[in-house]
């Protein structure tokens, strides 16, 4: 039976494939399609895939920098645009970044091999002995954004066994270890590809993946 740890590193390895596969073939109209309501709709098809390629790079270059440069590791070259994007408030990787859909799914390579890196580097012992500290404002709300940020942090930290704390002597700081923070980085994947889905029903277009119903899958509201 195949190991959390390998089944983990697979998915990290392939998930630049699974978006590829659910938008292939859309039209511009379709991957533009969005919706005031509901809440999970606000954000077009193309816009969810701009956050997935957000991703990554926010949990290792933003958040786990330092610990991973201790270790010798080197970043993709797209980390300080991220960072510079993110600190000013953005949430998707932009048409200056990665003008078309090609070059959007080539954006997120990089960063699934430094997932992959790290998982064959450290292994299960040594990403468990990588932890780092990340802090977010419990009062901080983004625009348009149902849920405050650390309220997802919070959910997140239910859902995880392991390795994804908040500090319960100060609120909004949460103490992260690297294994659960690549388990949350696919998490977060699964979860925009299911709103990807979800806006394809909306239009009437049947989904191409099954995808599993872990993490923040296993709560309707991501899911249903």
């Amino acid at each position: 039976m195949e190991s959390e740890f390998l089944r983990l590193r697979g998915s990290l390895e392939g998930y630049p494939d699974l978006v590829r596969a659910e938008i292939d073939g859309l039209t511009l109209e379709q991957m533009a399609y969005a919706s005031q309501e509901p809440p999970w709709a606000r954000w077009a098809i193309d816009l969810q895939v701009r956050h997935i390629a957000l991703v990554t790079p926010v949990w290792l270059f933003l958040r786990a920098e330092e610990t991973l440069r201790r270790r010798g590791y080197v970043f993709p070259e797209s980390g300080p645009a991220v960072a510079d994007l993110v600190r000013a408030g953005g949430r998707h990787i932009p048409p200056e970044l990665a003008p078309d859909r090609r070059a959007l799914l080539a954006f997120l390579r990089p960063w699934a091999d430094l997932c992959c890196q790290i998982m064959d580097r450290e292994g299960e012992e040594g990403l468990r002995s990588m932890e780092f500290s990340y802090y977010t404002d419990p009062e901080w709300v983004r625009p348009g954004d149902p849920k405050r940020p650390v309220e997802y942090h919070r959910i997140a930290a239910r859902l995880h066994p392991s390795g994804f704390r908040e500090d319960p002597q100060r609120s909004g700081l949460f103490h992260l270890q690297m294994e659960a923070v690549l388990l949350h980085i696919f998490w977060n994947v699964l979860a925009h590809l299911r709103t990807v889905q979800r806006l394809k029903m909306a239009q009437g277009l049947a989904p191409v993946l099954a995808l599993p119903r872990e993490g923040y899958l296993t709560l309707p509201e991501f899911y249903d």
